[in-house]
């Protein structure tokens, strides 16, 4: 759903499942789906608006926190996720939207959605005014082995001189972790 392209259409799958999911929520609970509903709406218009102009971490960061949201009503008992946000200390402005695409991206390339069950940890550390996101992705039975080419992903997005991405993976766990460049 979030390319740097802002002439990119929505994904059609990513707003179906989420309205149909928001659909069965509304018998449930509607607090919960007007909740879920206007993170939809936000998400859609941060992701029209992508590219337009700046943006920053932060932004990104609560953009990010609605996506989760909403997979975690779309996969249901399939995905666990935990958020462990830090306040920062600054914005951190950026171009573009980063975070959401690349975890689109690792979210993708490690088929979420056909897997059995998601262990899902995404973070934030300010250390020194150097900011660390990780995102550590647990899969069973196992998740797709290998490492993916974020380092190109980034700079695709024009954002190579703002951060570098690290990761590894073994039988069950991918984590990958951006550092954002203080001096930028």
């Amino acid at each position: 759903m979030f390319e740097k392209n802002a002439e990119a259409p929505l994904n059609p799958h990513f707003l179906f499942n989420s309205m149909n999911a928001i659909r069965y929520m509304i018998f449930e609970n509607q607090d919960l789906a007007s909740d879920l509903l206007g993170k939809l709406a936000e998400l859609i218009r941060y992701q029209l608006n992508d590219g337009v102009g700046n943006t920053s971490v932060s932004d990104d960061l609560t953009q990010l926190a609605h996506l989760l949201d909403l997979e975690a009503l779309r996969l249901e008992e399939r995905i666990t996720i935990t958020k462990q946000f830090t306040k920062l200390s600054s914005p951190y402005p950026l171009a573009c939207s980063l975070l959401l695409p690349i975890v689109e991206y690792v979210f993708i390339k490690k088929d979420i959605y056909s897997v059995s069950h998601n262990e899902l940890l995404v973070s934030t550390n300010e250390t020194g005014g150097v900011l660390t996101f990780t995102l550590k992705l647990t899969q069973t039975p196992k998740i797709k082995s290998g490492d993916l080419p974020l380092n190109e992903l980034i700079a695709k997005l024009g954002l190579g001189n703002v951060c570098s991405a690290t990761q590894t993976c073994d039988a069950t766990t991918y984590t990958m972790e951006l550092t954002f460049n203080n001096e930028y």
